[in-house]
């Protein structure tokens, strides 16, 4: 109330930086949304050849009482790529809907993704992140382990740090372009329960396809473990 500082936690090194949003938990704990690079040796190794490092999305879930991370989510963890078969992350893209195609984007800056907010919906135990550059809303699971969210098993949904469902642009994994709705989206949030239309989720999509913004409010599907399956 009087401006002190409360806690403070700090990501900001040469590889790894804070950025646009960060949330608390009904826990206490705080949930941050950081950038964290990929160097070309590892994108080599994978047949991608932007010819500089990139920046990948990571979530990290912070204990304030002990500045522990007691959770975390690496985006680079859950990529398919069609560049190179012999990798581990090979894989056609349309057959894997529920991981994240790295090679979607080519751009110059190296800021792969640019994730923009995470909402964290306690009744689920999800995560909602709005995705600009794929222009894309993604849904993780949160009720893995640390351990687990690394794989493509566990959690509710038995799919680990998978995607469990997507929406936005479906030309992303290969689906039809036609179906398109979000152009470079912010901000995805669910309306609460006290509100008409609790559950459903809002989202602002810049509109950059035809420069008029537009605000929408979606009725989401009810989460299954075969959403999206299709391998």
């Amino acid at each position: 109330a009087n401006g002190s500082v409360i806690w403070e936690y700090v990501v900001n090194t040469e590889n790894e930086i804070a950025h646009h949003d960060a949330t608390e938990m009904p826990n206490g704990n705080i949930l941050i949304m950081i950038w964290e690079r990929i160097s070309e040796g590892q994108l080599s190794d994978i047949g991608l050849a932007p010819g500089h490092d990139i920046f990948t999305e990571k979530l990290i879930e912070v204990n304030p009482e002990t500045d522990e991370i007691v959770w975390q989510w690496r985006s680079w963890e859950h990529i398919v790529q069609e560049l190179d078969f012999s990798k581990e992350s090979y894989g056609l893209v349309q057959q894997y809907p529920n991981k994240i195609n790295i090679a979607y984007n080519n751009l110059a800056n190296g800021d792969w993704m640019h994730a923009n907010g995470i909402f964290y919906d306690s009744s689920k135990d999800l995560i909602y992140m709005s995705v600009n550059f794929y222009s894309e809303v993604w849904v993780i699971d949160h009720s893995t382990s640390k351990q687990e969210a690394a794989t493509d098993q566990g959690g509710q949904y038995n799919r680990g740090g998978d995607l469990i469902y997507r929406f936005g642009t479906p030309t992303t994994y290969g689906g039809d372009a036609s179906s398109r709705f979000l152009f470079n989206n912010h901000h995805s949030s669910l309306v609460q329960d006290s509100y008409p239309g609790a559950g459903n989720l809002l989202i602002f999509n810049n509109g950059s396809n035809n420069e008029q913004s537009i605000a929408y409010e979606l009725s989401l599907p009810s989460f299954s473990q075969n959403m999206m399956q299709t391998y």
